[in-house]
């Protein structure tokens, strides 16, 4: 494994992207998800990132300068085909100690961007380590064909009671709970789009828990002796 797999938090940080065309339109379509807040360098007017990104995204015609990296990036996405630029970006980057992601250049990667399934708060991430992205995308639709198409919903659903569920089952029970409540009826009819009957199924069975009771287990030696033991 080259690359460590991990989801990181670019709410409202600072991420850089250079590039004007389809590369960088791409790119920030994806990052744009993770709600950043998106500085995009190298965009002359009227280019595809200016028409799309605009108004969304912070747009400069100049380079990518060291001073930029006050702002403290979490990262720098170097999607350009202008060789010229893309090199400085990323010595750049590297020198500033940002993790850097370079389009169709895995030798200058930090990091790589994998192909994704986004289900809300369901992320899956595919990575070939930059070497092969067409077999990644390729998982992705195998995998995304798999997927209940609403597995988005019950994951908003469990995690819009996890406090409910946290004030009434102790904290060893509640793993068997989960796997219950999410093996069950209860899921099935969010899976199903029926949230009153899911709501039901849900305040039944919270009410209805109870800790699960020990067991004892008597085992018989007949007169005492320990060689008759089974």
């Amino acid at each position: 494994m080259r690359y460590f797999p991990a989801f990181l938090n670019f709410a409202e940080r600072p991420v850089f992207v250079v590039g004007s065309g389809e590369l960088a339109v791409r790119k920030l379509r994806l990052l744009a998800k993770a709600s950043p807040t998106l500085n995009v360098f190298s965009v002359p007017e009227g280019s595809l990132v200016d028409e799309e990104f605009g108004a969304r995204a912070v747009c400069l015609s100049r380079p990518l300068r060291r001073a930029d990296f006050d702002f403290r990036p979490a990262l720098v996405v170097v999607a350009t085909e202008d060789e010229q630029i893309a090199a400085e970006a990323i010595r750049l980057g590297k020198r500033a100690g940002v993790p850097v992601n370079a389009v169709d250049r895995p030798a200058d990667c930090d990091v790589v961007i994998p192909s994704i399934i986004d289900r809300g708060d369901v992320a899956i991430g595919i990575s070939t380590g930059g070497a092969a992205p067409v077999i990644g995308r390729r998982l992705r639709e195998r995998i995304e064909s798999l997927l209940p198409a609403r597995l988005a919903e019950l994951v908003a659903f469990t995690r819009e009671r996890r406090s409910r569920i946290a004030a009434r089952i102790p904290g060893e029970a509640r793993r068997r709970f989960y796997e219950d409540l999410l093996a069950g009826p209860v899921a099935e009819a969010v899976l199903d789009g029926d949230t009153v009957r899911a709501e039901t199924g849900f305040v039944e069975a919270l009410e209805n828990h109870t800790a699960p009771k020990g067991t004892i287990h008597i085992v018989g030696a007949g007169p005492g002796d320990s060689e008759l033991l089974t």
